[in-house]
């Protein structure tokens, strides 16, 4: 897992993910820090590019408060044109699908 999908290295990170099938990106802080920044368009690329199955949620909590922190990522979401079932997965399945025992 590389916390907070790189910082501002997130290029990458993506590309790191990409080469290694076993690292994961995280969310946490990130998403909340750069809102409006040039990187957030980054963000959005990496994410899609490298697949939302290997995204997790991360809100920070509590250097970011958790409702601020959810808030910020559905309309980072809806903006960058995330489906539903990439947000479902990168706010809960894949962090369920990590922990699960099979």
């Amino acid at each position: 897992m590389i916390i907070h999908s790189g910082g501002r290295r997130i290029l990458e990170a993506m590309l790191l993910a990409q080469d290694k099938r076993n690292v994961w990106l995280d969310t946490s802080f990130s998403l909340p820090f750069y809102i409006g920044s040039s990187l957030e368009a980054d963000y959005a690329f990496a994410y899609k590019k490298l697949g939302c199955e290997r995204v997790v949620y991360g809100s920070d909590h509590p250097y970011v408060a958790s409702h601020e922190s959810l808030s910020i990522h559905l309309k980072f979401f809806e903006r960058h044109g995330f489906s539903d079932a990439e947000v479902r997965a990168i706010l809960y399945e894949n962090a369920a699908s990590l922990v699960s025992v099979k």
